[in-house]
């Protein structure tokens, strides 16, 4: 188990650059960095493709809308991929603790996250979205340098 906040950094630009930071115990904040950042890439792949396909004579407020409810479905769809990790009383203790730290030091508030606004078609996108979803991959993290030969059997 692991749990995240969202921050925010101003960048030169003017403009504000989100991240998405996770924590919990040994390596699993880790873990649920590499699936968040392949997942996502894959929705907005997905996402992009959906659009492009049947959002090509919408308003631009109906492609968004379309566009959302497609993401919800395909969320719904790639929950398989996802395995939850058993966490002891004593990890959940922690968690809990840093959370109530983050909140006290850095300002760190709970969320409230936007619904997907309803349009035509929603339900055709929010089931379009569970079935591409179904598909998503998410493969072994593999933690070492790319740039070091591999050996195999004896060194």
């Amino acid at each position: 188990g692991v749990k995240c906040y969202i921050g925010g950094r101003w960048r030169s630009s003017c403009s504000l650059k989100r991240y998405v930071n996770f924590y919990g115990p040994d390596s699993r904040p880790e873990i649920a960095a590499y699936a968040f950042d392949v997942l996502s890439r894959q929705m907005k792949a997905a996402r992009k493709a959906y659009q492009d396909r049947h959002c090509k004579r919408c308003k631009p407020a109906t492609r968004v809308a379309r566009g959302d409810q497609f993401c919800e479905g395909w969320c719904s769809g790639a929950a398989r991929v996802i395995q939850a990790f058993s966490v002891s009383p004593q990890e959940a203790g922690l968690m809990e603790r840093y959370t109530q730290q983050l909140r006290e030091h850095q300002c760190v508030r709970d969320g409230e996250m936007r619904e997907a606004k309803d349009c035509r078609g929603a339900d055709c996108a929010v089931t379009a979205g569970y079935y591409e979803g179904r598909n998503a991959k998410l493969h072994q993290g593999v933690n070492g340098r790319g740039d070091a030969p591999l050996s195999i059997g004896r060194s």
